[in-house]
């Protein structure tokens, strides 16, 4: 199977070198998924993709879960795999704590609801009751909306996180099958939309997929880069505050 010319895509110049065996490239791992670009993930640890790299999304890979998430956008800016063994726990923490977040929320509901029914059995205030009442169906959808993105949120134990826009998104390898998946969620609010979904059948399409847009693109890629960074900023400092409280 012919391999691409990987110098047209990569910035070798600011990728970094491997300092410690990787956890998760291991031997197990490419006996089960054998891979043309086995040696790039051995020997690096941060691959950077040129400015103007892209992934274009197969129709196939374009369904209802995908569009909810980037409508009919059918572009991805590589940018970088960051792969050491300590980003790839960094990431695994960041999924951890979403999770943990959704859990509480979900419990603080249920409290709720206990106690407005403790409240109903005892009160004699019709109104009231009837204000319990419809607040306890409205918490009842919010639970199983809750439920619904908690089996959405990827089990991190069948999964390589490879790239990470923390609380934006994430590129996954799904160590069961192999194939490259796109985890989306909301970065504002902890419990509104999350997508997750396949974009590639494997890291080799990924990578024999990639192409270089047109270099009059990179003023929007960079104008665009920079409005992610400081969105990325406004959450880390929420993100941080929820973790101290």
């Amino acid at each position: 199977m012919s391999k691409r010319n990987l110098d047209e895509i990569l910035d070798y110049e600011r990728c970094k070198k491997r300092i410690e065996k990787s956890k998760y490239f291991t031997e197990i791992f490419f006996r089960k998924h054998p891979m043309k670009y086995r040696e790039l993930f051995e020997e690096y640890e941060k691959i950077f993709f040129k400015d103007n790299v892209y992934y274009k999304v197969d129709k196939k890979y374009m369904t209802d879960v995908y569009k909810d998430s980037m409508g009919e956008e059918n572009t991805i800016l590589a940018s970088y795999f960051s792969i050491s063994n300590d980003r790839i726990e960094t990431i695994y923490n960041d999924i951890i704590f979403y999770i943990e977040r959704l859990e509480d929320t979900l419990e603080d509901y249920e409290d709720d609801i206990e106690m407005m029914e403790d409240y109903i059995e005892e009160s004699e205030e019709s109104e009231d009751i009837k204000d319990f009442e419809s607040q306890i169906e409205d918490d009842k959808e919010e639970i199983e909306r809750i439920k619904n993105l908690l089996e959405i949120y990827p089990k991190i134990e069948n999964y390589i996180p490879i790239h990470s826009e923390p609380g934006f998104h994430y590129l996954l390898i799904n160590k069961l099958t192999g194939a490259i998946e796109f985890f989306m969620r909301d970065p504002i609010s902890i419990d509104k939309y999350t997508g997750l979904f396949k974009i590639a059948d494997s890291l080799d399409e990924f990578i024999d997929k990639l192409y270089i847009e047109k270099t009059e693109n990179r003023v929007v890629n960079i104008a665009q880069g920079r409005k992610v960074l400081k969105e990325m900023d406004e959450y880390i400092k929420e993100r941080d505050k929820f973790k101290n409280e």
